[in-house]
């Protein structure tokens, strides 16, 4: 199952004023993967951002409004992902994206020895997002 036609433009759009590059590659890879594949590829991109942006840590753990704007574009960024991934099957329904950003908030913001031991983590993280059955 693809995305939707007008998913890419909805999440470029989300690009505007952000200071890295997460909402456009999102918007990439809506069209070149299958749904749980694009997910799991953007948050595995995103922690390797976020573990060198504090600003983006702060962003999601503090609901102040001096984050709003930062959070709001992540958020129009993977949600879409994370919604697509539900509606095929392949992420847990239960799941928000609020939940996936904490989770991998965790992940970003601990001070792992190796980057090996980051993405065994991270793998964990991930298996509790995907649906199995």
């Amino acid at each position: 199952m693809r995305l939707s036609a007008d998913l890419p433009g909805r999440v470029e759009a989300a690009a505007d004023g952000l200071d890295c590059c997460v909402a456009i590659r999102a918007a990439e890879l809506v069209v070149s993967l299958e749904p749980w594949d694009a997910l799991e590829s953007w948050l595995r991109q995103f922690v390797s951002y976020a573990t060198t942006k504090k600003a983006i840590y702060d962003a999601i753990a503090h609901r102040t409004e001096m984050f709003a704007t930062g959070r709001d574009m992540i958020h129009a960024a993977g949600r879409p992902l994370l919604e697509c991934a539900q509606a095929a099957g392949a992420a847990r329904p239960d799941v928000t994206f609020d939940d996936v950003l904490f989770l991998v908030n965790g992940v970003s913001g601990a001070n792992f020895v190796q980057e090996a031991q980051r993405d065994r983590v991270l793998a964990m993280a991930l298996d509790g997002i995907k649906a199995h059955g």
